[in-house]
């Protein structure tokens, strides 16, 4: 830790301030939660297995951390951000800010940015003896203590795979009263802890987890016990008609108040090494959080506690285990015999393997076919490998994103404001300003090694 950081770090844990993911990019983006009128959401992609990385036997050079930021990539980042109509940015280094605009501005709509926010508060009840991460649904919910309800616990809601049925589109669930009775009366369509479906109802619920185990309405609980002590006063959350925060979006906060909560992160990692704070979360429930693997993973992403985790690398191969899945399930003969060339090479992002397949599949050019005949119907589509985690994001519909890269001591956010929209007008399925490559452009702000 450089002795700006240090100083900087002591001085916010005296003030009792502080405590304490390349991403993986699928051929699809993960369904994000949208006001009504928004476009339908898929279903959830494949769970994968975390290979191993690689070893090299090569010498490998000294690397000293924090790294210096580029001025250029950062002024090229900033010049990007503008472009894709980008309302609040800041990026943060080692106790200096080295750029912003709007980052103070009036707080818009964090979109998933929720979850991971909300995810927060779970860990301070955890911490407190208030809640446990095997405590099953029911001890809150009575009316779960019967069939496979009864053993969805805390840990699924953290980690997407609560098996709890998801509607195709949001709409449902904005429509109803109240939210956290809409996920209580949905079905399960897989086995708690099987399987990973990305979670909006269940992110609802564990809003009504938090409420229950604190005492007071999640949003009151995070404003108290999060928000207050790191001085983040310019927020507000949306209620459903039964006046529960909601869990799948609704924080609206600005650009600085992301900040430092990014910041509230890299205290973890600083925790016990001068010994002069007191953490407001424990490192250790935080980088279990933010760094480590959760027991269920997608295909295409890694994920830690509502926490997205940004490996070092990432591979998309097309497997011949990916073809022969497709065989099992009935998939034409001739759409595989068209993938055929794609077997075994390797792609470093989704957007170049899915620009291969549009060239094997010129009369699909927006690939809506091929997307329903693979991870749409719960195949895969590619295979991904991941290199060792490097640090954590939180991201949201529009292009919300909250990037955190402990080693280099780098926190970056980005917000839009949703654009306005006509009577009646959908927002288009296609969003040309969501910016979906921040989080390797923030990651690749550093010197090269």
């Amino acid at each position: 830790m450089g002795p700006t950081l240090k100083i900087w770090v002591i001085a916010l844990g005296v003030a009792g301030l502080f405590s304490c993911e390349a991403p993986a990019r699928r051929a699809e983006r993960l369904p994000e939660p949208t006001p009504p009128l928004a476009a339908p959401q898929a279903s959830a992609p494949r769970v994968s297995p975390v290979p191993a990385p690689s070893v090299s036997a090569a010498p490998q050079p000294v690397v000293v951390y924090p790294r210096a930021v580029k001025r250029e990539r950062l002024d090229a980042l900033v010049a990007t951000a503008r472009e894709l109509s980008t309302d609040q940015l800041v990026v943060w280094q080692s106790g200096e800010i080295l750029t912003e605009f709007g980052a103070e501005g009036t707080p818009i709509q964090s979109m998933s940015i929720t979850k991971s926010v909300l995810g927060l508060a779970a860990l301070i009840l955890v911490q407190e003896g208030r809640l446990r991460f095997d405590q099953p649904i029911s001890e809150f919910f009575p009316a779960w203590k019967s069939g496979d309800k009864a053993k969805v616990q805390v840990q699924h809601l953290l980690t997407h795979s609560s098996g709890l049925s998801e509607p195709e589109s949001t709409l449902p669930i904005y429509l109803s009263r109240d939210f956290v009775r809409f996920a209580l009366d949905s079905e399960l369509e897989a086995r708690p802890g099987e399987r990973f479906i990305y979670g909006n109802s269940a992110s609802n619920l564990l809003s009504g987890v938090v409420e229950k185990a604190s005492g007071q309405r999640a949003d009151r609980f995070v404003a108290q016990r999060l928000f207050k002590p790191l001085g983040i006063t310019r927020y507000w959350w949306s209620l459903d008609k039964a006046k529960h925060a909601h869990g799948m979006a609704g924080l609206h906060i600005n650009a600085q108040g992301l900040l430092k909560l990014g910041q509230l992160i890299l205290a973890a990692g600083a925790e016990g090494q001068d010994g002069a704070h007191v953490p407001l979360i424990d490192s250790k429930l935080v980088r279990r959080a933010t760094a480590e693997l959760a027991p269920v993973q997608p295909n295409h992403k890694r994920l830690g506690l509502l926490w997205w985790l940004i490996p070092e690398t990432t591979e998309l191969i097309l497997e011949p285990a990916d073809i022969a899945a497709w065989k099992t399930a009935g998939v034409e003969d001739s759409f595989i015999t068209q993938m055929k060339p794609l077997v075994g090479r390797k792609f470093e992002t989704a957007d170049q393997f899915r620009a291969a397949v549009k060239q094997l599949r010129p009369n699909d050019p927006e690939l809506e076919q091929w997307d329903q005949t693979t991870w749409k119907a719960g195949l895969p589509d590619v295979s991904y490998r991941f290199g060792p985690i490097i640090g954590c994001y939180s991201a949201g519909t529009l292009g919300q994103y909250l990037v955190v890269l402990p080693k280099d001591q780098i926190v970056a956010v980005r917000m839009r404001k949703a654009p306005a929209r006509g009577a009646g007008k959908r927002r288009k399925k296609s969003d040309p300003d969501n910016f979906p490559d921040f989080i390797e452009r923030v990651v690749g702000l550093v010197e090269d090694t």
